[in-house]
């Protein structure tokens, strides 16, 4: 607690002179077509992707089991499209390639990745969920809601979706398919932007000298660490 405390008053400025805009990263793409050919397009960039499903239930297991969309950001620009036709194949044909990939909890993408696109995903770079615990495992403050708000300075994004969220148990369907598509592959987009740029900033607190000198020579265990 000190250390919290002495760390907080050491503070003289503010993260950004000026919050920065997001929202002009994040694009919808409702024609499954020009989104397939776009995100071919940034699959072959070279740059490590984050990718995001949203779902009707949380389990891939149920016979109501879903993908709604998905987005795909490369930290520069994050598109959102519905999940059908050219964008399934598309999808299926970037997870399955070396690019670099990147999640919250990737074990939600890997699951229904393997139960409705038939493979495993290649070549997991990150999961900033499992970032944000080794950094600081406190409950209420490893959620991507809080990541994105502490590193990258984002208000609260996704509560009005809240209410849509929630079926019942992990096959239940939830509300999603009431939400207006728009709305919806929005939200899908901004998830994908943050966890690129919140896995990058993690990226860079942990380090080798993190690990060895945490791990290999018997210090604290990396969950305590600040």
């Amino acid at each position: 607690m000190l250390r919290h405390l002495r760390k907080a008053f050491s503070l003289n400025r503010r993260p950004w002179p000026v919050q920065p805009n997001w929202e002009r990263y994040v694009r919808v793409e409702m024609d499954p077509e020009k989104a397939a050919r776009d995100i071919q397009v940034m699959a072959c960039s070279g740059r490590p992707l984050a990718f995001d499903y949203e779902t009707t239930t949380l389990k891939p297991d149920g016979p109501d089991a879903e993908i709604l969309c998905y987005s795909v950001s490369d930290g520069q620009t994050s598109i959102s499209c519905p999940f059908a036709g050219p964008t399934a194949e598309v999808l299926k044909s970037l997870l399955l390639s070396d690019v670099p990939k990147i999640a919250c909890n990737l074990k939600f993408e890997q699951r229904w990745t393997q139960k409705h696109l038939k493979v495993a995903v290649r070549n997991w770079m990150w999961d900033c969920l499992l970032g944000a615990h080794w950094l600081n495992c406190k409950r209420g403050i490893c959620g991507l809601d809080f990541q994105a708000f502490a590193l990258l300075g984002v208000g609260n994004y996704s509560s009005y979706l809240d209410p849509y969220m929630q079926g019942e148990g992990g096959n239940g369907v939830n509300k999603l398919r009431q939400v207006e598509p728009r709305l919806l592959l929005k939200y899908n987009a901004a998830d994908s932007l943050f966890e690129w740029n919140v896995a990058m900033m993690q990226m860079g607190k942990i380090s080798f000298e993190n690990w060895r000198d945490y791990v290999c020579y018997g210090k604290l265990a990396p969950c305590h660490r600040l």
